[in-house]
């Protein structure tokens, strides 16, 4: 929908895929767009004493502050900055609007600020962001006053100041990037919602190590597979952890196990004890049923079958019911 005004960023990206530097990228280009207007506080009808921020979280100091020089390099190599620049330092750069250089010149105190912090709650709940930037925001912690969820609740809500002052639309930016991990906390939580249409206003963008930056090493990428594909596709496919690769650890080992030729057992004169495994899924996920015995000290599989809602008798609903589950679990059984 290209009428649709986004105000969230979400990136899950494989790792060497450039995020640091996109992230610095986005932080520069977001002080350019500040500074290319005269009086930014006056367009967004600011008191001119206090400080406009774009702000970059990272999960530790070390990081940041290593975010914080990629940007000052950006910053310090490109002549159009340097008319604007107030403070230079180890923790932050500020910059004075041209509004600030007309009326008190080229010494007047600064009026925008580039900030990068490490994930810690109470340190965001100040300044006004117009961009706030989560960098590896999957690898935050998941509890206390550093945890994704302190972190992006302390510092988004000072984005809502910003907005167009002629269609009042907003303009305040949320941006998160990170490698995927688990199909858990706060950036599975945004990249789920938004992928689900369930989040006006926010993106979602997902891609593999390669296409971010194609100058890994293919050779590399292979041997990193081959060690541990499970583990590869996570961080260097950008796809999210699940149960399935998180136990079958190579597709070999699950493979060598498979007889194409043999056909469901729907029925036995065996008199040996059975065992049937049932994973529910009503929505996203299918139902699936598993029947087994022991022939001596093997496990034969007797009968395995997924149903999916869209599919079969369900292809007409996105959901599937227990009452026809029901039916069917029996019929197996």
């Amino acid at each position: 929908d290209q009428s649709q005004l986004f105000t969230e960023l979400v990136l899950a990206i494989g790792r060497r895929g450039s995020k640091s530097a996109m992230t610095a990228m986005m932080s520069t280009y977001e002080i350019y767009k500040l500074l290319s207007r005269h009086n930014p506080h006056e367009f967004y009808g600011m008191l001119d004493v206090g400080m406009i921020s774009i702000t970059a979280v990272a999960t530790s100091a070390k990081q940041a502050s290593g975010l914080y020089k990629v940007a000052r390099g950006y910053v310090t190599k490109c002549k159009f900055f340097s008319p604007f620049v107030a403070a230079d330092t180890e923790e932050r750069m500020s910059f004075r609007t041209q509004a600030d250089i007309d009326t008190f010149g080229a010494k007047a105190k600064p009026g925008i600020e580039l900030l990068f912090r490490p994930a810690v709650g109470r340190g965001l709940r100040g300044p006004a962001n117009i961009v706030c930037i989560f960098d590896e925001f999957a690898h935050f912690i998941s509890e206390g006053q550093s945890s994704a969820e302190e972190t992006y609740d302390a510092a988004t809500p000072s984005t809502a100041t910003f907005k167009s002052p002629k269609t009042f639309d907003p303009e305040g930016r949320i941006i998160s990037i990170s490698s995927p991990l688990n199909r858990t906390g706060k950036f599975f939580e945004l990249w789920n919602s938004g992928m689900s249409g369930q989040a006006d206003g926010r993106l979602c963008i997902q891609a593999p190590s390669w296409e971010f930056n194609p100058t890994i090493s293919g050779k590399y990428l292979q041997k990193t597979y081959k060690a541990d594909p499970a583990k590869f596709i996570c961080e260097f496919g950008a796809q999210f952890s699940d149960r399935y690769s998180g136990w079958i650890r190579r597709h070999e080992d699950l493979l060598q196990n498979i007889v194409p030729d043999l056909r469901p057992k729907k029925a036995t004169y065996i008199r040996r004890p059975h065992f049937m495994g049932i994973d529910i899924g009503l929505a996203k996920d299918g139902t699936a049923i598993s029947v087994v015995h022991l022939d001596e000290d093997k496990i034969e599989l007797d009968f395995a079958e997924v149903r999916y809602p869209g599919e079969g008798e369900w292809e007409d609903q996105d959901q599937l019911d227990f009452d026809g589950l029901a039916e069917w679990i029996t019929s197996v059984a």
